[in-house]
Formats: structure tokens, sequence, C-alpha cells
């Protein structure tokens, strides 16, 4: 099954908090950073330095901010790139592996990652820092899950986003469910 698939600035933004927020999670370590120095401001609070207490604060606050921001300004800076250029590529499902975009040989389905379908599009990871994304609007998305829930049994993953459901019956391919 061959899929020509065209990457938009808005599928890409997706992907980009999913595999940063939800995937690898590395939205604790500003929260906790955060917590951390809001305790301490409080603590200062109540030690009468109201002066050290607002540095903690400003600090604790001020830095995950600022890295949360430019994660943001990046992410849409690249989203506006793919929205100009209409990138597109092909993605080749076949019986023995997966073969896309910079792989030169089909890639065995034991050897995929991970499959994440979310809200309109299947996540493949052929590594843990390389997915291939294959968006609803590419043509035979409708086959996809159900040739992967073939291949891959019990190995497609179906999470919620940020906290509330992103998936549901009418959202993922056919042949696939959520887990």
């Amino acid at each position: 099954m061959t899929l020509q698939v065209e990457l938009d600035g808005r599928t890409f933004r997706r992907f980009a908090l999913f595999d940063v927020f939800k995937r690898e999670g590395r939205w604790r370590r500003p929260a906790l950073f955060t917590c951390f120095m809001l305790a301490l401001s409080c603590v200062c609070l109540m030690g009468g330095s109201v002066l050290l207490a607002s540095v903690f604060c400003i600090i604790g606050l001020g830095l995950p901010g600022v890295w949360i921001g430019t994660f943001l300004v990046q992410v849409t800076s690249q989203a506006r790139r793919l929205d100009a250029t209409h990138a597109a590529y092909t993605v080749t499902l076949k019986e023995d592996g997966i073969l896309g975009p910079g792989l030169e040989n089909p890639l065995p389905w034991d050897q995929v990652h991970a499959v994440y379908c979310v809200k309109d599009c299947v996540y493949l990871y052929v590594t843990p820092l390389r997915a291939i994304l294959i968006p609803s609007g590419a043509d035979g998305f409708d086959e996809v899950g159900q040739f992967l829930a073939q291949k891959m049994p019990g190995r497609i993953k179906a999470p919620s986003s940020f906290g509330r459901d992103a998936t549901s019956a009418e959202t993922l391919p056919q042949g696939t469910s959520r887990q």
C-alpha cells in the first residue's frame, strides 16, 4: 500500500506538541522546577524576606515560561515553512516492512519503535527520535489502520491528549481501537 502524504503546518504542530509534552513528558522537569522555586518563595515569605521571595517566584515562573515560549515559537516557525513549501513524501507499507523518507530498505515491522493513533493522524516511530506522519488526508488512510492492526497486533497506542480524550472510534483509522 503506497500513500502520498502532504504535511501541513497544523499537523506538524500537533505532532511536535504530542512528541515533546505527551510522549517524552518533557513538561515534568519545568513543572517540578516551578514547584520547587515557588516553595522556596513561600519559605522566604514566611521568614519575612519579600525581595528574595519575589526573586524565586520570578525565576520559578520565568525560566519555564521562556523555555515553553521558545519551543512554541520554533514550532510555529517550522509549521509556517511547511505551509509555504507544501512538504510531500511517499510512504509504502509492505508485507515485510515500511518504506518512507530516509529509509532506503524496508524497515521490518518488528523493528518499528512505536505506533500512535491520535486525532486525524498516525505517527509511525521508526526510531525513538524519528517518526513518519500519516495524516487522515492521505489517500488510503482508512486502510492504514487495518493493515497496521494485522502487522503490529497489540502494539498500536491511542493515547489521550493533554488530559482529555483525543481519540474516538470516529477519528482512529479502521481496524484500530483505543487501548
